[in-house]
């Protein structure tokens, strides 16, 4: 532990062109003539550097200031992938100084999702409405046009009680212009995705209801670490299946393995336990997240009915 302080106070950060302008103990601080100490001054707050530095230094300080990148991230991203238990007990133990805190990593994640799921989108988008029209499924969700040689939405032989409303109205007016209604899914889908973490962890809580040594504050803290592992891996199955479908399918047989590795390490229950666990938490995550994702679509429609 001594050596991760040391590494972690000797420079604020892990770049190493910091370390040449760290101000040496015994200095009194710029602001209040405190004698420093360390890398911080224990009387105001103010970082112990020399801010008299090249451009490219203050350029490559923005960059980590900006993402907050740190030496964090050294220690956090090699063990959510490979120690994701020992992360979240560390951090529900109270050793938190060298993690990158569970939510911006999950918000960092999110935004690596959807930067991953813009390339291909088009293409994937309309393999999947190729082969609902096959089906004879609704294909209203894909939302392609008479391009992609989708039926046209027939109305009139709905219900008469549902031939005039905004989910109605929507639909017709997304077939009218598929480009305006998936800026809007998109643009909504940032919102709604936040909105996992706490579906996420009331199921937790209620697959733990009778243990009473976890608390909700332990299950959100593992479900952010596990959806950002998770997130991790669905972008780069992403990405992977513009290349090739069959080498992502393969690459999502690692996430329940690694939730199995996580859920069992971090709540210390039996293998069965852990199984059973999973196998609720599967369902219940279908219905939850299949619930967000009617909200989302009417949601959209609704903002749609309105341009």
């Amino acid at each position: 532990m001594t050596g991760k302080a040391e590494d972690a106070s000797a420079t604020a950060g892990w770049l190493r062109w910091r370390k040449t302008h760290a101000i040496e103990p015994g200095t009194p601080c710029a602001a209040c003539a405190t004698e420093l100490r360390g890398p911080y001054c224990y009387a105001c707050g103010q970082l112990a550097e020399n801010f008299h530095r090249s451009v490219w230094h203050l350029l490559v300080e923005a960059f980590e200031s900006f993402f907050h990148f740190d030496g964090r991230l050294a220690h956090t991203a090699p063990r959510l992938i490979l120690k994701p238990a020992a992360l979240t007990r560390e951090y529900l133990d109270g050793v938190r100084a060298f993690q990158v805190p569970p939510l911006r990593l999950f918000l960092v994640v999110l935004l690596i999702f959807f930067f991953a799921g813009s390339f291909g989108a088009d293409e994937r988008r309309a393999e999947m409405a190729k082969v609902l029209a096959r089906s004879g499924a609704p294909t209203v969700l894909v939302v392609q046009g008479a391009g992609a040689g989708l039926p046209a939405l027939k109305t009139s032989d709905w219900p008469k009680s549902l031939r005039d409303t905004f989910v109605t109205r929507g639909l017709e007016k997304a077939l009218r212009n598929p480009a305006q209604f998936r800026m809007i899914v998109q643009e909504q889908m940032h919102s709604w995705a936040v909105l996992m973490l706490p579906v996420a962890a009331l199921i937790l809580s209620l697959l733990f209801v009778f243990q009473r040594r976890f608390y909700v504050f332990d299950h959100v803290i593992f479900a952010m670490h596990s959806l950002s592992f998770q997130g991790l891996l669905l972008s780069l199955a992403l990405l992977v299946s513009n290349v090739s479908t069959a080498g992502a399918r393969v690459m999502l047989l690692i996430a329940p393995v690694h939730l199995f590795v996580h859920m069992r390490g971090t709540y210390g229950i039996s293998v069965i336990g852990t199984l059973i666990r999973m196998l609720l938490l599967f369902v219940l995550s279908v219905i939850g997240f299949g619930a967000l994702l009617i909200g989302l679509s009417l949601v959209s429609l609704w903002t749609m009915n309105g341009h």
